[in-house]
């Protein structure tokens, strides 16, 4: 057993400042199974773990175009269902939950495809998108299901977190992630194997006492890399603020949009091709010569 770290007391902010890098070397000096949520340790393997992702997505630009295509299908079914409104606004509404499930399936199915994609990187072929998409289409069921739980678990962790009031949106994420963690080689067990989606997520929580570590840390570093990516264009927006330009603001409005957007699909897409090498790895399956193993071995606890 390892005696807990001392606590300080802080009469000012610097002595809060020295007591916090103190308790951070203490962290540092415990084994690696026991400072597993070191912060500086945890960021710096996100980091490594996110550019390994994005190895393997710029050297097939297939992946690439897979990435792409959730936006392009959006797009689609929102003027598909402009359209309608234009004709029966009745109708329009009518099937407004029904695109919403369109949405979120085809997300997933682009998701699976990517998985299907990677998988064939892993196995020394080079994907196409025609090729990811007829692998991802015979467990087009199985996604569908699991995207409509994932859909239905998701409402109701933002549900229960409104209760607390101002601590929502922290509840919520915090939520959000636990869940992400716990179900994270869901898609690669529906999409590699066949599973169907219970047995999938049964899997998924039954490795999660060897991988949660590696989980975390890919979880944190690809929100913070697209955190990064989106905050420029924020500042953007902030400097056209000060300015009090309108068609500057405009423009910088649509260049946040556009820089979210591409944001959510680089870390979605890096999500995929990660838990689909932890997938392979975890199950003593060969893993693609352009992602760098060792953070996923170092992370990984033996059962």
């Amino acid at each position: 057993m390892y005696a807990p770290a001392r606590a300080y007391k802080c009469n000012n902010l610097w002595e809060g400042v020295n007591a916090f890098l103190r308790c951070g070397r203490f962290v540092r000096r415990l084994p690696a199974t026991v400072r597993g949520c070191d912060p500086a340790d945890v960021l710096s393997r996100s980091f490594t773990l996110t550019r390994a992702s994005w190895r393997v997505l710029w050297a097939e630009q297939s992946l690439i175009l897979l990435a792409v295509a959730p936006a392009i299908s959006f797009v689609v079914i929102i003027f598909s269902e402009a359209f309608i409104a234009s004709i029966a606004p009745t109708a329009a509404v009518a099937m407004l939950v029904p695109a919403a499930l369109a949405v979120v399936c085809v997300s997933m199915f682009w998701s699976a495809a990517i998985v299907a994609g990677a998988n064939e990187v892993a196995e020394g072929r080079s994907p196409t998108v025609v090729g990811s998409m007829r692998l991802a289409a015979p467990h087009l069921p199985a996604i569908c299901a699991w995207a409509f739980y994932s859909l239905t678990v998701g409402i109701a962790i933002r549900l229960l977190a409104s209760v607390f009031g101002r601590f929502g949106l922290f509840l919520t994420y915090a939520g959000e992630a636990a869940w992400s963690v716990a179900t994270m080689l869901v898609l690669p067990a529906i999409v590699i194997d066949g599973v169907a989606a219970p047995d999938a997520r049964r899997h998924s929580r039954e490795l999660l006492g060897s991988t949660w570590r590696t989980r975390l840390s890919g979880l944190l570093g690809f929100d913070l890399v697209g955190a990064l990516i989106a905050s420029p264009a924020l500042l953007v927006v902030f400097a056209a603020a000060l300015l009090d330009n309108g068609p500057l603001m405009g423009i910088a409005l649509i260049t946040c949009f556009g820089a979210f957007i591409a944001a959510g699909l680089t870390t979605s897409a890096c999500v995929s091709v990660y838990r689909t090498m932890l997938y392979r790895q975890v199950h003593g399956r060969p893993v693609s010569k352009l992602y760098d193993l060792a953070p996923l071995e170092r992370d990984l606890v033996p059962a």
